[in-house]
């Protein structure tokens, strides 16, 4: 995947996990967020030939984080209503999770935008 490709898709999930945590209470955004992993979470989220190594180790982290994302907000959606699922989707913790994607996803675009 090219870099631009990368650094637009780290950039849609950035901005969707920044809107869960402004208002962690909103389903319909981490919905939004979950869908904007999809990407993220794909084996296709990968430098394409000879791309700096660290945007790669990134990339592996940022689907590590992203995957963990996801199965919260599966879990939270499975369990709804039920304190399991509110633990789940307990905005400390999710919050917690998000923030060390965004960090991981700010550092592939300034990495990138390095590289450029």
């Amino acid at each position: 995947m090219s870099l631009a490709r990368i650094k637009r898709i780290a950039a849609a999930a950035e901005a969707a996990g920044h809107a869960v945590i402004a208002d962690p209470a909103r389903p319909e955004l981490r919905d939004q967020l979950f869908h904007a992993l999809a990407e993220v979470v794909g084996p296709s989220f990968t430098p394409d030939g000879e791309k700096p190594p660290e945007v790669a180790g990134l990339t592996r982290q940022a689907r590590v984080w992203a995957e963990i994302v996801q199965e919260r907000i599966l879990f939270a959606r499975r369990f709804a209503g039920t304190a399991a699922g509110r633990s789940a989707s307990d905005s400390i913790g999710l919050a917690y999770n998000i923030r060390e994607l965004l960090g991981v996803l700010h550092s592939i675009r300034q990495t990138a935008d390095a590289n450029d």
